[in-house]
């Protein structure tokens, strides 16, 4: 008496159970699955796998990354995407336009923004070629007789004793009283 006789046959259609197989086929009497899913979604920011049950998987991750972005730096990945903490373009100075280019880093550009050295008697400015200009207040009221001066942005004239010129060609000895160039002895 004959038993049961089982022949393989590798032509039949089959499945592994596998979703991440794309090509499955019969082998030796057993289905083999074979062709495995990519599942890269080429971003950096997720680890990419398979699910034999569910298909691709895309899990966050906490990756140190580059966001591209030339203004940026320590990116790193957050909720599946790639970013960085603004860097500080400032250079310090006064007189120089400071932004970030994405593709380049810092710019900075001459220009006419205005500064500051906190100094109420001077005068500031920018000059394209020496940077901030600090030009001293005038306080120079025209009276010989006067000390002129500049203190916490205000001029002071302050009265001066000694000898002068009046501007009189008929005069021969000026000097200062109170403030005021006075001529005396008659030529």
């Amino acid at each position: 008496v004959q038993g049961c006789v089982y022949t393989n046959d590798n032509t039949n259609a089959c499945s592994d159970n596998n979703v991440c197989t794309q090509t499955d086929s019969c082998v030796a009497g057993a289905c083999v699955g074979s062709n495995p899913m990519t599942c890269n979604d080429n971003n950096p920011c997720t680890d990419d796998t398979c699910d034999a049950a569910t298909s691709c998987q895309h899990s966050n991750n906490t990756a140190a990354c580059n966001d591209g972005n030339a203004c940026t730096s320590s990116d790193i990945c957050a909720g599946g995407t790639c970013g960085g903490t603004s860097i500080n373009c400032d250079d310090g100075l006064g007189c120089t336009l400071d932004s970030c280019n994405a593709a380049t880093g810092c710019v900075h550009t001459s220009g006419t923004a205005s500064c500051n050295d906190g100094d109420l008697c001077t005068e500031d400015s920018c000059d394209t070629k020496s940077g901030c200009v600090h030009v001293p207040n005038s306080c120079d009221d025209s009276i010989a007789c006067t000390a002129d001066s500049c203190a916490a942005g205000v001029c002071s004239h302050v009265e001066i004793n000694g000898s002068c010129d009046d501007g009189d060609g008929c005069t021969s000895v000026d000097t200062c009283v109170a403030g005021v160039c006075v001529g005396s002895g008659v030529q």
